[in-house]
């Protein structure tokens, strides 16, 4: 039996990597095809095929994301795999070697979804559908395959639930091409092919509703925000129903700015890997308990464990972890994504001041290069974020079992609770000693004139010390023991540092660094580079003005199409360019004639002259360079 099922196992590995090499194949089949179909830059065949614009426009986002979709196994095992290719070198090199190789191997698993990508927004609408179809198709039969025999090899139907995301993404696909196939035909067979050339737009309809709605917005009364208090004296109740307003303002707020393509399909892509991570934890839990099970039958009776109460903190732990970590990535999710958006429309509205100083003085071509890590580096930080949440929650929810809450209730020895005994005192005094410091300060040595905290409506003492005398005696004592205290307050700064650096490792919208090093922050560089790019290639407001230029031209100068080429490949564009610089010229060197003659002629007006008539001003033909 053994040896039936080691051959049918090799068998179906053989088939599997027959598929695979089968896709490549026919992956690369397709985008010889796609390329003598496409036309280059200067119209002549093959072209480049451009799998998705992510700075164009948003029409195919649900298909994109749903293609980015099926992309996310493939990324997890990239992640997790270590030995994903043999290597027979020696293991001081092995190193170095593996590092390539996975690039390479990432290379090729992308050339495995370029079709799909390439067929979604193929110019040649029939043939991009046919190919999407038949690729999609060959990738569903596959991945059914895999699992049909993952399923017979491991007899455990529960693991194919991971495979599930991966099979609706798949199901999304080919129903998008399915449906675009229909419209296609119904739309030739009424209408027919009128060969008339598609007018290019600038904006779209979404682009003018955002500005349209920019315009009633700043025609209110207020900003939208929290707490708009505009007198001091106003009672509890005011204060409480203003920032009510303001926050049901702000959660309501119905902009209807559209999120980039590319942070949309990034948060797809991290979603379902995070998702099939936390179903596999759960799938490995069970047997790693079980076997957990027999390794502590032998600890029963012991003088300090006992089998079931190690099980049952463990238990404990593991789902208190599992829930606290996937729900705490949920909510970043929300607050990277309300963060983006404001952090954007801030920037589209001209306000720069939430960046740092030296991050917004980078140069332009590390901001481009910065983007194009994003999306790789949100999802990997998101991904490790969740890992590291999960582990030091569940140690923490074993020291918290072992070292306080077991001991308490007498179900261990009191052993464990000579390190809680011996911190908790210090830790008592440092918080006692500060409160002592608040009160003594508040009563005796601030002075009692009040003014406004802030923009609400509460009010504080001002700055100003009195009793100055009682004062700088307290200031003594404070430096000695303050000396004492301040290696608890250290270890505590040390420990915060940590555990809020752990829990915000996943958010790239806000830089870990201190001030001043935020531009060694690699992750949060990768995030202002994407709102960057995105500030200068999807700009609303920018593109909107632009299509109102061009359609102003176009009825100005009665002409029915202007390009929307790259000026620098236009060549009328040029040749304006090359004539307006040849009269400026010509009036720079006829201006700078009738500067010397002026001052020739009038010798009272040389005095007010700043500077002597030089060579250059009576023969400019020999000067090198009038354009500046």
């Amino acid at each position: 039996m053994s040896t039936d099922a080691n051959s049918t196992s090799v068998e179906s590995d053989e088939t599997l990597q027959s598929l695979d090499l089968g896709a490549y194949a026919l992956a690369i089949c397709i985008l010889v095809v796609l390329s003598c179909l496409e036309r280059g830059s200067k119209g002549k065949r093959p072209g480049i095929v451009v799998p998705v614009d992510l700075l164009g426009d948003d029409k195919l986002t649900y298909a994109y994301a749903a293609a980015f979709g099926c992309t996310s196994s493939t990324i997890l095992r990239l992640i997790l795999s270590e030995n994903t290719i043999s290597i027979n070198v020696s293991p001081e090199l092995r190193h170095w070697v593996k590092i390539p190789l996975w690039l390479l191997l990432s290379a090729v698993v992308s050339l495995k979804f370029y079709p799909i990508f390439a067929a979604i927004s193929y110019k040649i609408e029939p043939v991009g559908i046919v190919a999407g179809i038949i690729y999609c198709t060959y990738l569903i039969g596959e991945l059914i395959y895999q699992l049909v025999q993952l399923d017979i090899t491991t007899r455990n139907r529960s693991s194919i639930i991971t495979y599930v995301p991966i099979l609706i993404c798949y199901g999304i696909l080919l129903c998008h091409f399915v449906y675009r196939a229909i419209v296609s035909v119904k739309t030739c067979t009424k209408s027919g092919h009128t060969g008339q050339p598609v007018t290019q737009l600038v904006s779209y309809s979404y682009e003018r509703t955002y500005v349209k709605w920019l315009f009633k917005s700043n025609s209110g009364n207020t900003l939208v925000g929290i707490g708009n208090v505009q007198e001091a004296n106003v009672g509890a109740y005011q204060r409480f129903e203003s920032y009510r307003t303001g926050m049901m303002k702000r959660l309501n707020d119905s902009s209807p700015l559209r999120t980039s393509p590319r942070v949309i399909f990034t948060f797809v892509v991290s979603t379902l890997i995070l998702l099939q991570l936390s179903i596999t934890l759960c799938l490995l839990y069970q047997p790693l308990r079980q076997y957990a099970v027999v390794a502590l039958n032998d600890l029963n009776s012991t003088a300090l464990f006992d089998g079931d109460l190690i099980l049952q903190v463990t238990d404990v732990s593991f789902y208190t972890s599992f829930a606290t970590s996937t729900l705490i990535m949920a909510l970043y999710s929300i607050l990277i994504y309300r963060s983006y958006q404001r952090d954007l429309r801030r920037m589209y509205s001209g306000d720069f001041s939430f960046l740092p100083r030296k991050v917004k003085r980078s140069d332009n071509k590390d901001f481009i290069a910065s983007s194009l890590r994003y999306s790789g580096t949100q999802i990997a930080y998101m991904f490790w974020c969740y890992v590291i949440l999960f582990v030091v929650i569940l140690l923490l929810c074993y020291m918290l079992a072992f070292l306080l809450i077991l001991p308490l209730t007498g179900k261990v020895s009191d052993q464990f609770l000579i390190g809680v005994k011996a911190i908790f005192p210090l830790v008592a005094a440092h918080y006692i000693f500060h409160l002592c410091e608040t009160f003594l300060v508040n009563r005796y040595f601030l002075q009692n004139h009040t003014v406004q905290k802030g923009t609400s409506g509460d009010v504080q003492r001002v700055i100003a010390v009195k009793n100055r005398k009682l004062f700088s005696v307290l200031m003594y004592f404070m430096f000695f023991f303050h000396v004492i205290i301040g290696f608890l307050t250290c270890i505590r700064r040390i420990l915060l540092g940590g555990a809020i650096g752990i829990l915000t490792l996943a958010r790239i919208d806000r830089s870990l660094l201190p001030r001043g090093f935020e531009q060694l922050d690699s992750g949060y560089k990768s995030y202002v580079g994407l709102i960057m790019l995105e500030l200068y290639h999807r700009n609303p407001i920018l593109i909107v003005f632009c299509e109102e230029l061009r359609q102003t031209l176009m009825v100005k100068d009665k002409r029915k199409f202007i390009s929307l080429e790259t000026p620098g490949n236009h060549v009328c564009y040029q040749n304006s360019i090359s004539g307006s610089e040849l009269i400026q010229r010509r009036k720079r060197i006829q201006n700078m004639w009738f500067k010397a003659v002026t001052l020739i002629n009038n010798p009272s007006v040389r005095r007010h002259h700043d500077g002597k008539i030089k060579r250059s001003d009576f023969y400019p033909d020999r000067t090198g360079d009038f354009t500046k």
